[in-house]
Order: structure tokens, then C-alpha cells, then sequence
């Protein structure tokens, strides 16, 4: 196998089509199709099931993707390597952020990082986990910065950067903005923020203390926005980290619940991969998350 038939594997599954892949990589057909008929006899597997309307990945194609993607981004590490040592101050960064990191690390990690690779490439992609464990093992995100489970899977790296405080959040116009105990918001129509094993995970301990467990919520959100503008139509409740509340707040004619129960804090973290080194540009971005972390944490 070879490198040729790695870019091959990722352009057919990334286009859905031998021939706009064959397009993208600037081959022709019938060589790219050769390319991976040749791959596929040497794995001894089937890795695209061919249709009149494309190309599908079978079930050992989505493996064998993701150890390709992991091939092609050691590539680009050992390019951009060989580039910083000539000087260079370019290469690239892609790096994963929940809204939490976006209003609290991010913006001084970009400056740093600019400051220091004037010609990189910054990719900033929103994320939450467990999407960004699939993003890193596909290697199209470097590192992620925010809410990571106690527990992840082995081939994952996690460092814990500082606690992050929570708040309850809801309408400034709702009825119980003013109640001080989680009891008296037991029946309230709620709202999570993020997938039921990422962030909203980590808020259920808020609840626990008070042994509510996570309240029922009709709505699960995937956009900071949307969450947000749904909080009056619904008259609804939230949890979000307070950073992200104090950002939204004036625009967003938002307030936060003044509940006397000490609401559990969540850890705000690097993810990243145990078996990639980053490229020099994405490390360097790593080493600005843990100084302006450092600030944050006092």
C-alpha cells in the first residue's frame, strides 16, 4: 500500500464518486479505480460497495478511512515539520472549540498563535464531544478544547485546563427567574444544550446534589443560538457555563437563575489524539490553550 491509494480512499469517500474524485486528485478514472482495486486485493477486503449512483463505504471501508486519514495527516505533520525547520512561519491548525472555549480560551490562543505563525492556516470548528473523539480519529481536527466525560476511550488524550462554573439561564420575562431552589424548578420545561453524552452529561451532578437527577428535557439543542432564542417561546430553562451566559446575556435579553445550591463545576479540557503528533503549528496553538489557561484559572 502507499500513499496514493490513502488520497484515493479519503477523495472517493470524501466525493461519493470515483469520477469527481478522479477530478479532485487530477488522475483519470480508470487509474483511480485500478488504484483501488489494487488496495482492496491487498487488504484482502471490500472497501466501497459501487452503484449506478456512486460509491459507499462498507463497513471495513469506514475503518480502513479512518486509519488512511490518520496516514495522510502524519504526512502533513512530517511536510509542515520539514518546513518550520527551513523557518517557515506557516502550516496549519484545526482546532475544535465548545462555546465555553470560544469566549474564554480562544480569542487570546489566536493571538498568541498569530503572533508567533503570522502565516498559518486557523481552522476554528465548533464542536462538542463525543463528535470531536470522530473528528480527531478522522484527523480533521488536531486538538479540541472543551467538556470531556471522566471517562474517554484509550487511544484519547485528555488534559484538564480548570474548573468552569455553571449557571441555570432562562428569559429575563419568566415567572420563576427568581427562584433560589432547584426544587421549585423541578416541573420546568427544560432545554440541554449539546448530545446526551457530552456537555449536558457533565451538568446533570448540578441536580444530583439535590438528588432531582437531570430533569426531563423535551428539547436537546445542538446550537448555542438556538438554544437561546428558545428559551421565551418555550418559557424553558437552561444550563450553560457562566462564561458563555455573561457573553449572550445583553443581547440575548437572558438572566441567570439565582439558586442557592452550589452548582457543580465542569472541567474545561484538551483532547487530542495518544498516537498523532501534532503538526508544529497546531502544537504551538496547544502551548497558547495551556498559558491563557493558566490566567483563567488564577
Amino acid at each position: 500500500m502507499n500513499i496514493s491509494q490513502c488520497e484515493a480512499l479519503d477523495a472517493i469517500a470524501t466525493h461519493g464518486s470515483f469520477s469527481k474524485a478522479a477530478e479532485r486528485l487530477g488522475r483519470n478514472q480508470p487509474a483511480l479505480s485500478k488504484s483501488i482495486q489494487s488496495f482492496e486485493a491487498e487488504l484482502g477486503i471490500v472497501l466501497f460497495d459501487r452503484t449506478p449512483g456512486g460509491a459507499q463505504l462498507t463497513e471495513a471501508g469506514e475503518r480502513m478511512l479512518r486509519r488512511a486519514r490518520s496516514v495522510l495527516a502524519g504526512v502533513d505533520v512530517l511536510k509542515e515539520e520539514a518546513a518550520a525547520i527551513l523557518g517557515s512561519k506557516g502550516g496549519s491548525a484545526r482546532v475544535g472549540v465548545s462555546p465555553a472555549a470560544a469566549t474564554t480560551i480562544v480569542p487570546m490562543a489566536a493571538k498568541r498563535f498569530l503572533a508567533q505563525f503570522p502565516d498559518a492556516e486557523l481552522d476554528i470548528v465548533p464542536t462538542l464531544y463525543p463528535k470531536a473523539a470522530v473528528q480527531l480519529r478522522e484527523a480533521s481536527l488536531d486538538l479540541v478544547i472543551g467538556p470531556v466525560p471522566d471517562r474517554v476511550d484509550r487511544d484519547l488524550r485528555v488534559e484538564r485546563l480548570f474548573s468552569m462554573p455553571v449557571a441555570i439561564v432562562t428569559h429575563s420575562a419568566h415567572p420563576k427567574r427568581h427562584a433560589t431552589s432547584l426544587t421549585d424548578l423541578a416541573e420546568a420545561r427544560w432545554i440541554v444544550h449539546g448530545p446526551a453524552e457530552g456537555p449536558s452529561s457533565l451538568f446533570a451532578a448540578a441536580f444530583k446534589v439535590n438528588e432531582l437527577g437531570l430533569p426531563k428535557a423535551q428539547v436537546r439543542c445542538h446550537s448555542i443560538s438556538a438554544t437561546l432564542a428558545l428559551l421565551q417561546p418555550l418559557n424553558a430553562f437552561c444550563v450553560l457555563s457562566r462564561p458563555v451566559f455573561q457573553h449572550y446575556a445583553a443581547e440575548s435579553d437572558i438572566c441567570s437563575v439565582p439558586i442557592s445550591t452550589n452548582l457543580s463545576a465542569f472541567q474545561m479540557s484538551l483532547l487530542s489524539m495518544r498516537n498523532l503528533t501534532p503538526t508544529p503549528a497546531a502544537y504551538y496553538f496547544l502551548d497558547c490553550v495551556r498559558k491563557v489557561s493558566l490566567v483563567a484559572k488564577g
